[in-house]
């Protein structure tokens, strides 16, 4: 079928033309929300994460299929996480802030979610709350290994602050 060829050639483009359309005119509930939930993957892939985390929302709230739904919830944290630190970027920490916690939600990879506080730690760190900054840093090493980039860059964030954990 047509829109699985677009997605399988990695035609964006045509992908994310397609697959609402192909979501809107299916047979069954289940059935449009496995093909929106590759329409969010598509947008995932053009970095379009703002409109594929409504997206993700929708298959995750109706919960029509099953078999999407926590790679939904997985999408939607790697988006938040995204979204975040776009907003972070811009200097705009409030923002950034609810993105990071949406990332921490349930469903999201313990990886996004470590990175998540990692983001935590700067927002609290930009509004001056330092004892708030080392403890999502400290979220941030939990679950992480040795040397990892996300424990690495809290480990770094930490030693900045002169309050770092011995190891």
């Amino acid at each position: 079928d047509v829109r699985h060829d677009a997605v399988d050639r990695g035609d964006t483009a045509e992908a994310t033309a397609l697959l609402p359309v192909a979501a809107a005119a299916a047979v069954d509930a289940a059935r449009s929300d496995s093909l929106l939930f590759v329409y969010g993957r598509t947008l995932v892939r053009v970095r379009d994460c703002s409109t594929a985390v409504r997206v993700f929302e929708a298959v995750i709230r109706r919960q029509r299929a099953a078999a999407v739904v926590e790679s939904a919830r997985e999408g939607l944290g790697l988006c938040a996480l995204v979204e975040g630190q776009l907003a972070l970027e811009k200097g705009r920490p409030g923002e950034a802030e609810d993105w990071f916690r949406r990332a921490t939600a349930p469903g999201a990879s313990p990886d996004v979610v470590r990175a998540a506080f990692l983001g935590l730690g700067d927002v609290r760190l930009a509004q001056g709350d330092i004892a708030g900054a080392m403890e999502s840093y400290q979220q941030a090493l939990a679950g992480g290994t040795p040397g990892d980039t996300i424990s690495q860059r809290a480990q770094e964030k930490l030693n900045a602050l002169g309050k770092a954990e011995p190891e």
